[in-house]
This record gives C-alpha cells, structure tokens and sequence, in this order.
C-alpha cells in the first residue's frame, strides 16, 4: 500500500498534490494489469520487463511499502528473459487491485 503519510511529507504537505498524484497514477495505469497480462501470455519477457520497470519506479515514487519488492524481483527475471512464475504475477496484480482501491478512496 502507499504511505501516504511519507508522500505527503515529501511533497511537503501538499495534500492536492498528493491527489493529483494519485489521480495521474490512475489514469496511467488504468490497463496496467491487462498490458501485463498480454505480455506474459505472450512471452514478451522484454515488453514484460519495461512494464514492470516502469511500474516499480513510478509506485517507489509514491512510497508503495508492500508491492514494490516483488515488481522488483519480477522485473529482475523478465528482465534475464524469463518468465516470472505465474503466482508471482497473480501476487503483483492482488498487489495492484489494493493499491487502486486505496488510490480510489484518496482521490
């Protein structure tokens, strides 16, 4: 889940900016979990890769606690050209629909 408490600390206080933030990421990532899934079906490990990547920068940005680490470990193995095990890849998305409904009741 975002520590939305360390967000708001970085961004100094600025509660609309944090919503903002938290708007954009929603926007963003609104097909996140099906561009993965497309990705890993088709065994794109590198097009699998560059969405992980971009997804564990952009939620270690918004100071994401739980799901970071295994985005990291996924993006590591896609990144080898290996295919991140399929229970690694239902834990990102569990991961991902808490993250939208914490975002959703922010916003």
């Amino acid at each position: 889940m975002i520590n939305v408490e360390a967000l708001n600390e970085v961004l100094g206080g600025d509660t609309d900016c944090v919503k903002e933030l938290m708007a954009m990421y929603l926007d963003i990532n609104a097909e996140v979990g099906s561009t993965l899934d497309e990705h890993y079906r088709s065994h794109n490990t590198e097009a699998l890769f560059h969405a992980l990547h971009t997804l564990s920068g952009m939620l270690s940005n918004l100071c994401e606690e739980d799901a970071v680490a295994i985005i990291k470990e996924a993006e590591m193995t896609s990144q080898a050209g290996e295919l991140p095990s399929q229970q690694q890849m239902a834990v990102i998305k569990q991961h991902l629909l808490e993250i939208e409904g914490q975002v959703r009741l922010l916003v």
